[in-house]
């Protein structure tokens, strides 16, 4: 007779205990280990299987090329998974707190494990005072899966 089959009579306080525990022998052996962090995407929707590649976004710099048009470079880096040649990619550009956006796109042969994207966008309104990025990957539905944190940041004055 196993340890975990053997019954016998106990006294309640016992009994309300071993029923809260977790039933089998051994749950632990059918854990699987948590992801490592860089294969995780922060602000993936609860629910949503995380994607074959991840990108680290880091060290956003923003400086104003006009009183109408900022500059922006950001570093990136593939830390799950690679660039796949034909792969299509999108650099999401927001002004924060606001729905106004830019998307600059790439294809995989064009990008590295790691680089820096640059671009330019119009800041046309007063409220448009910080942007954030994140990296997608252009999936079956004609839609973009998010693979990277964001990085945000102030635009400099006018």
């Amino acid at each position: 007779m196993t340890p975990c089959s053997s019954m016998r009579p106990i006294g309640l306080p016992l009994l309300i205990f071993l029923a809260s525990w977790p039933l089998g022998c051994d749950s632990r052996a059918d854990k699987k280990p948590a992801a490592d962090a860089k294969d995780k995407v922060p602000g993936l929707p609860k629910g949503h299987e995380a994607p074959a590649t991840v990108v680290e976004m880091s060290d956003l710099k923003i400086k104003r090329l006009t009183p109408l048009s900022a500059g922006f470079e950001v570093k990136y880096r593939f830390t799950k998974g690679q660039p796949q040649p034909g792969r299509k990619y999108m650099c999401h550009v927001k002004f924060k707190g606001l729905e106004i956006y830019s998307n600059r796109p790439h294809d995989g042969k064009d990008l590295k494990l790691e680089g820096t994207l640059q671009g330019e966008i119009a800041v046309l309104e007063p409220d448009q005072t910080a942007l954030e990025i994140w990296m997608g990957e252009l999936v079956e539905d004609k839609r973009y899966q998010k693979i990277s944190n964001i990085v945000d940041g102030p635009i400099p004055g006018r």
